[in-house]
Order: structure tokens, then C-alpha cells, then sequence
């Protein structure tokens, strides 16, 4: 592992990720946390971003409550209080995407 060969202490570690890009494929990151003992994970959305869903948040503890990893990951993120907050804010995020994919953001 890249770590050991930098001399890194496994258990030193704190990886930190989108957690909209967490929710898209969690695999990489159950990997991870499988591969590095005692490492952490921290999940967050950015400054400005719009809130996640709570139904994102709940997606990504299930995954990681049954790989048996759930005490190893944070959130530090801002979650939607509201069904309609949820859509606006992922309506929000998918239509910028598509504009900055086009080139118009």
C-alpha cells in the first residue's frame, strides 16, 4: 500500500470525499477504508453547494453500517429539511452539471 511505503500510520488517516460523488459508487470508498485499518472517512458537501437529501445520507450509512464500518465515517454536510428543499437542491445540482458539461457555466 501506498501508505506504508511513505510511512504513513494506518490509523493517522482521514480521507475526506463529495458526498454527492460518495453516493454515486461507495464501493472505492468501503475498499478503502477496508484496505487501511483504523483510517477514517469524512463525507462532505462544499461551501455553497445546495443540501443532500436525507434519503442520500441514509443511503450512504446503510452501506457502510453493513460493511461494518459506520464508526469510521463522518458527515460534515448540510442535508435538506424538506422533501421539496431535497428535489429543488438536486434539480439544482443536475441542471448545473448539464450546463457545465455544455460549456455554459
Amino acid at each position: 500500500l501506498y501508505l506504508d511505503r511513505i510511512g504513513v500510520p494506518a490509523g493517522g488517516v482521514v480521507f475526506a470525499a463529495s458526498l454527492r460523488l460518495a453516493a454515486k459508487s461507495s464501493g472505492p470508498l468501503l475498499r478503502l477504508l477496508g484496505e487501511v485499518p483504523q483510517s477514517q472517512l469524512l463525507l462532505w458537501t462544499g461551501r455553497g453547494e445546495p443540501p443532500v437529501p436525507s434519503w442520500t445520507v441514509r443511503k450512504l450509512t446503510a452501506a457502510f453500517e453493513e460493511a461494518g464500518l459506520s464508526e469510521r465515517v463522518g458527515f460534515d454536510c448540510q442535508v435538506a429539511d424538506s422533501v421539496a428543499e431535497a428535489f429543488k437542491a438536486e434539480f439544482k445540482c443536475r441542471l448545473g452539471g448539464a450546463l457545465n458539461c455544455m460549456g455554459w457555466m
